[in-house]
């Protein structure tokens, strides 16, 4: 790896190598962009090796990473069953876009709790202090890596009528706020985007759902009133 370039600059970079949530900007396009996991970090070589990701994920056979900065890449496939229920989870069909986001909140709940139990991050905490060393724990890069993987599989099963799965974003060092990640949806028709963060809770639990200009500027459940797991924090707005 190639040494940080002096200053504050280097200091913040290294600190958020440090807690599991690098880099700054947006990282990764479109949806019809690679779906590499996000390893590298501006100014860095790569952090980790590269590893076969699959690009079109479906339920019989997909990527995803763990182990923080997606230092581990796992090949997982669902049982029928399992995706049964994330199809399940979305009838009666979403009446508008606002339905919509909460049925993608359970479905990846689900899909993360399942995942879990194959890969062994079913032990992952909410955050990354609680749970630091422990085997299964997960990263802000792995959960925003995931959980693209995860509204790709919606997209490509035909469940998502008024979203699409957006980049994976982060906020940060350009803000001087301690970098994080987190994948996005955008409202068709309407283009609005949403932060899908899936980061702030335990393995299994819905991720929050908030509009992506109010997470940039450092949005965090705590303290606030409106948010608890899957909260369609957007609703405030």
């Amino acid at each position: 790896m190639s040494s940080p370039a002096p200053g504050v600059a280097g200091m913040l970079l290294l600190a958020a190598i440090s807690c599991g949530c690098a880099l700054s900007g947006e990282q990764s396009t479109a949806r019809t962009a690679s779906l590499e996991p996000i390893r590298t970090v501006r100014g860095f070589s790569d952090l980790a090796t590269t590893r076969t990701f699959v690009q079109s994920p479906r339920p019989d056979r997909f990527s995803v990473c763990f182990g923080n900065t997606c230092r581990h890449v796992a090949t997982v496939k669902l049982a029928v069953a399992s995706w049964d229920r994330v199809r399940a989870a979305f009838l009666p069909a979403p009446r508008d876009a606002v339905e919509e986001r909460d049925r993608i909140a359970v479905a990846i709940a689900w899909i993360e709790s399942e995942v879990g139990g194959i890969t062994g991050t079913w032990r992952d905490r909410g955050e990354n202090s609680a749970g630091s060393g422990e085997d299964g724990q997960m990263d802000c890069v792995d959960e925003a890596n995931n959980s693209t993987v995860y509204l790709e599989m919606l997209l490509n099963d035909g469940l998502l009528r008024w979203h699409r799965p957006g980049p994976r974003i982060s906020r940060g060092v350009s803000r001087l706020l301690v970098p994080h990640f987190t994948a996005t949806v955008v409202q068709t028709g309407t283009g609005a985007r949403f932060a899908v963060d899936s980061w702030f809770e335990d393995n299994g639990k819905p991720p929050y759902i908030v509009l992506l200009a109010e997470w940039q500027r450092g949005w965090e459940p705590k303290g606030d009133p409106a948010a608890g797991p899957g909260a369609e924090v957007s609703r405030r707005e």
